[in-house]
């Protein structure tokens, strides 16, 4: 499917922010993402406010699993939507994501995680699993760094990017064995908040 296609879609005129609609902006876009090291960005806005409102109370009503290995993470972990499900798996969405990311999309993989007191991730001993985006939908409310929960990505023992998760966001990153990342230990500050995103790995 061409981009220009894509963009007269009905579902993305139906989901997605006008200004995601607009080819000149995508490719600003684009150049920000490859021009910063490690490449990455962060798209505010994303979803028209009616659908980002119904996807997060979809996410919100999942069953979610816990996974908890000590050395490793924890968090909660469970399938996505279906209507969340429709759209990332839709020919339009991909046709935009493959136009920013410069590549075609043969492989990816989504969930959706939950994030509360107590919970983390830990960087591997070598390095990510796969080369290749990173890119988390969040369904959060305000949060703040002094929660924790920020992500944290790591070259050669040194910090280099920190995301925090935010209303109505989706955050693209390129992870390699350059570059890992984690997730900040959600402290006592959090009182009974949430973080709530869906994970996809493009390879």
């Amino acid at each position: 499917m061409e981009i220009n296609e894509a963009l007269k879609s009905e579902i993305l005129k139906e989901y997605l922010n006008d200004d995601y609609l607009e080819k000149e902006n995508l490719e600003n876009i684009k150049k920000v993402l490859f021009k910063n090291s490690p490449k990455s960005i962060m798209l505010e806005d994303f979803f028209k406010k009616e659908k980002y409102y119904m996807l997060k109370e979809e996410i919100r009503r999942l069953k979610f699993k816990r996974k908890y290995f000590p050395d490793k993470l924890s968090f909660n972990q469970g399938e996505i939507g279906k209507n969340f499900k429709k759209l990332i798996q839709s020919e339009e969405l991909k046709t935009v994501f493959e136009f920013l990311l410069g590549k075609k999309i043969n492989d990816f993989k989504t969930n959706s995680i939950m994030l509360k007191h107590k919970d983390y991730s830990l960087l591997s001993d070598n390095g990510p699993e796969v080369s290749g985006f990173l890119i988390n939908f969040f369904f959060n409310d305000l949060w703040k760094e002094e929660y924790g929960g920020y992500f944290s990505f790591v070259s050669e023992n040194a910090e280099v990017l920190r995301l925090m998760s935010k209303e109505n966001c989706v955050s693209i990153v390129y992870v390699d064995k350059t570059v890992d990342w984690f997730i900040k230990y959600i402290n006592v500050n959090s009182n009974k908040r949430q973080i709530y995103f869906s994970k996809t790995i493009i390879l």
